[in-house]
């Protein structure tokens, strides 16, 4: 299974080393978390614990349908120990998988009163479940449910920096950002033809020591980041590396959080000398 890693943290295996606890310490046979998807009303096998596990995988099904989209709609867990005598069983995954689920438990991750996620375990492996089993699952699921959002978040943010990187890769004029402390976080290719420097010379490293042949663009980004002094369809003289004299006409700008506090700041630039 493909994941997903951020500072050390695998959300994905996270979620799966819950789920399979959770189903041992109920002693169920087999759980699955799935996703909510609200936009299609869909829900996806995102996590699957059992011999059934390869088949459903990311499989996407109507929210409509099933115990799993009667918590999904309603927000709210249940307990079924007789499925098939129950109208809002789907029997459709069980003729599938040539499965049969003899009881089952359901319950909604919910994140600011709303499922993003849902949590089913089937089949006990002796008796029914019953109410502990219900309680010790809302308990062990709160954790899932902090896991699942993070999980969510991080995919939104990856992306959104993904759609912002293709714009920056698709910008006729150059395009250099930095954080807070110096260092250069966007170097679009248009930069990189512009200015003659290598991506691997710039991108990562402080602007000070990768503009270091530029100390105009030096000067105008340390003033951004230090002063908050920005500028608007401006104009300077360069050299380049091969000393050939270029007019840019550029544009600064401090990057700011929605509180005022600075995040970085960045230089939009087009290379004027023949217009």
């Amino acid at each position: 299974m493909a994941r997903i890693k951020i500072l050390d943290l695998d959300f994905e295996g996270l979620l799966e080393r819950m789920l399979e606890r959770i189903c041992q310490t109920v002693n169920a046979e087999a759980g699955t978390l799935f996703i909510v998807d609200p936009a299609k009303k869909e829900l996806i096998f995102k996590v699957v614990y059992g011999e059934k596990a390869p088949q459903l995988l990311n499989k996407r099904f109507s929210w409509d349908k099933g115990i799993c989209g009667y918590v999904a709609r309603k927000g709210q867990g249940v307990i079924v120990n007789e499925p098939e005598k129950d109208p809002r069983f789907n029997q459709e995954f069980d003729r599938l998988l040539g499965f049969k689920t003899h009881s089952l438990i359901c319950l909604p991750l919910l994140s600011k009163d709303k499922p993003v996620g849902i949590i089913e375990i089937v089949n006990k492996r002796s008796g029914a479940f019953n109410r502990n089993d219900f309680e010790l699952m809302v308990a062990c699921s709160s954790q899932a449910a902090i896991t699942l959002e993070n999980y969510l978040y991080y995919q939104e943010m990856l992306l959104l920096s993904n759609y912002n990187q293709q714009v920056f890769q698709c910008l006729s004029g150059g395009f250099v950002s930095t954080d807070s402390e110096g260092i250069v976080t966007n170097f679009n290719p248009r930069a990189s033809v512009i200015l003659g420097l290598p991506l691997n010379t710039v991108l990562g490293k402080p602007y000070s020591e990768g503009f270091k042949k530029y100390p105009q663009i030096i000067e105008l980004l340390k003033k951004a980041i230090e002063l908050q002094q920005t500028h608007s369809r401006k104009e300077i003289e360069i050299s380049n590396i091969y000393g050939k004299s270029l007019r840019i006409g550029y544009s600064t700008i401090v990057i700011q959080d929605k509180e005022g506090k600075s995040l970085g700041c960045a230089i939009l630039f087009q290379d004027i000398t023949r217009i």
